[in-house]
Order: C-alpha cells, then structure tokens, then sequence
C-alpha cells in the first residue's frame, strides 16, 4: 500500500488509500505531504486526483500536481502507462497532467509517487482584523513573496466566523504557518509588523493560545472555498 524512499523524499502509494489514512500513515514514519483538501474525511486519493481537488496548503506545498511526481494508470484497452518522473521543464509537456483531473476518462489511476517532507518543527497562527477588504486584500499582496512556510491565508466575514472572533464591520484573515522553526518565526513577526503598519487589528498572541483548540477545526473542517485563491 506504501513505501518511502528516504534518501529521495518520495512515497509510492495505493490510490486506494483515503487521504486522513495516508496522512497518519506518513506520520508514523516521520513524513508529511502537505496535501490538505477541503473536506479531507472520507475522500480517497484517488478522488482527489481525478477532480484535482485544491490544495488548502498550495502556498508551501503547490497543487496536487505537484505534490505528484509520477502515475501508474491502468488505461483503457487494457493499455497501462506510467507518467516519468522528472520536471516537466525537462521533458515539455507534463502527461500527467492528462489524467490528474480527467475523473478517469482516461483510465484508473492506481498508484501514485509524492513528493514527502519531514514533519515541520513549527506551526503559528496569526489573526488579523480589517477595516474593509480592500484593506486587507492590499495586505494579502504584500505578502504574497513569502513562499518558505506560509501554507494558508483565508478571509472571513460575518457569520462565518463564531462569535467569539466576529468584530463589527471588520474583515478577519487567518495566516497559518509551518516548516522550520527560524524560518516559521522569521515569516511570522515579518508579516505581523508589516500588519501593524498598515493598520491592521491583530489578535494577541493570548488570544491566539486560547483559540488553538478550535482553529483547526474553525479554518479545515468545514472550510469552503469562498475566500480562498489557488493559483500561485
């Protein structure tokens, strides 16, 4: 169902598998491979693959077709290909691409190698508050450069927030960060003065601890894609 190569940070695996499945799989040995999709319980790999469903965590980790470096596809007329798993700046066109998204038009996607990482030392959140979008979407383009450990950025307004966070007339952005930790500590204290600069309302670092129990489940679990763009 899986094996991971160490020296070359790869895992090949079943399409089978169910993403929380893989995940937890990958953390007992160490690894993580930065695939976060909305709604992730239940879903299998290979649903994800063929709706190439968004990455939650694009901005550390890329798109799921680039977390996948290569496809074992069982095709159709009982014709099987294996994608070769090199850049595609190497070789032109990337023919994996042909199948993640092609909901199996053409063919059954049965094994994938992932790209892995190791487990990230840090994570830190940081809220901030916005007089309006306008406001804090000149902010989000500030930050856009920041590539090394930033893994999601979502706004929020009114009833999607619980009251505990909810602000009148003001626009919330949650930052979510994660890798290593003089890394995650340099980003972070970059972007929260750079907020301040520009006006922005941040939560404290109290708040913050008081709400960690609940922002996982608050940003992921029931996550929508309002809000959210994917394209780097």
């Amino acid at each position: 169902m899986m094996q991971i190569d160490e020296i070359s940070q790869v895992a090949m695996v079943a399409s089978s598998l169910h993403c929380d499945e893989l995940t937890k799989k990958l953390r007992q040995h160490g690894w993580y491979y930065g695939y976060f999709p909305i709604s992730p319980v239940g879903l299998s790999l290979l649903t994800c693959l063929n709706e190439d469903r968004p990455n939650l965590f694009w901005r550390r980790y890329g798109t799921l077709g680039d977390i996948c470096l290569n496809l074992q596809v069982k095709g159709l007329k009982k014709r099987n290909y294996e994608t070769k798993r090199v850049s595609r700046a190497a070789t032109g066109p990337d023919f994996k691409r042909l199948f993640i998204g092609g909901r199996g038009k053409f063919g059954k996607i049965e094994k994938v190698t992932l790209r892995i990482h190791e487990l990230p030392q840090q994570k830190m959140w940081g809220g901030f508050y916005w007089a309006d979008k306008k406001a804090c979407r000149a902010f989000e383009n500030k930050i856009c450069h920041i590539n090394g450990s930033l893994a999601f950025l979502k706004l929020y307004t009114g009833l999607q927030l619980p009251a505990v966070l909810r602000r009148k007339d003001k626009t919330f952005m949650m930052l979510y960060f994660e890798g290593m930790k003089a890394v995650v500590e340099s980003h972070y204290y970059s972007v929260l003065k750079l907020a301040q600069s520009m006006g922005g309302d941040c939560l404290s670092r109290k708040e913050i601890h008081e709400l960690a129990p609940n922002l996982e489940k608050l940003l992921f679990s029931e996550v929508s894609e309002e809000g959210i763009s994917y394209v780097p």
